[in-house]
């Protein structure tokens, strides 16, 4: 097995798309000084943070979240949406944020009092 040091890895440039079979060279350990060098892909990375961590901590998320195949979360409970609270528009939303309008805006006719949940 090759041995090599940080400073002699090179770099990718920012528009490098990451795989799944790409790995992660990190090190682990517990409370006491002895660490160990371990290779994860991504795959096993990102299986690892939306079940097990996911699971066991909160999960924040800022800024913009999409999924190609699917996403899902597990709160512990439900987390109601006050309609009241949201943006009346969508004037100044990033893609995926929720605003209400009536059905009159959405329509062009109807109801100005009946509320409708949008996604930006």
């Amino acid at each position: 097995m090759s041995r090599f040091t940080i400073s002699q890895l090179g770099s990718k440039n920012s528009s490098y798309n990451i795989l799944d079979s790409d790995l992660l060279l990190g090190s682990i350990g517990t409370a006491t000084y002895d660490l160990s060098a371990v290779r994860i892909s991504m795959k096993e990375y990102a299986d690892y943070m939306t079940t097990t961590y996911a699971q066991n901590n909160i999960l924040a998320v800022t800024g913009a979240l999409s999924a190609q195949v699917g996403l899902s979360a597990n709160g512990g409970g439900a987390h109601p949406i006050r309609l009241e609270d949201l943006p009346t528009s969508s004037s100044g939303l990033q893609t995926g944020e929720l605003y209400t309008q009536t059905v009159a805006q959405v329509h062009g006719s109807g109801s100005s009092t009946v509320k409708v949940l949008c996604v930006a």
